[in-house]
């Protein structure tokens, strides 16, 4: 599991991914996590060429002014397009609020059954 999960689990170990994988969601992830996901447009002609089951994970950091910085591809899903799609829906979201430290480390999944 993610930090994009709700239902995370608070004793959970840090992962090479996210140091915050698996654990509950502090309010200001929440925040970030459901603008990245408002902004999400994978396109219908998109969602019908990708399966259930595949996910991406899109990963980045945020500055202390709430800058979008060193936003990568941390797991792709193996079709470029939805790929790009899940990096547009953080751009699109454009600058975050400040985040309570800096730099904070954001990781972000991806499925397409969210869209369905």
């Amino acid at each position: 599991r993610f930090a994009t999960d709700v239902d995370g689990d608070p004793n959970a170990k840090p992962s090479a991914l996210d140091p915050r994988f698996g654990k509950q969601m502090s309010r200001y992830d929440r925040e970030i996590h459901d603008r990245v996901k408002e902004r999400w447009q994978p396109g219908l002609a998109l969602m019908n060429q990708v399966e259930d089951g595949v996910s991406a994970v899109i990963s980045f950091t945020i500055s202390e002014t709430g800058a979008i910085e060193d936003l990568s591809l941390a797991t792709g899903s193996g079709n470029y397009a939805f790929d790009m799609s899940c990096a547009a829906a953080v751009q699109r979201a454009g600058k975050m609020p400040p985040p309570p430290k800096s730099p904070w480390p954001v990781a972000i999944l991806f499925r397409p059954e969210e869209k369905r």
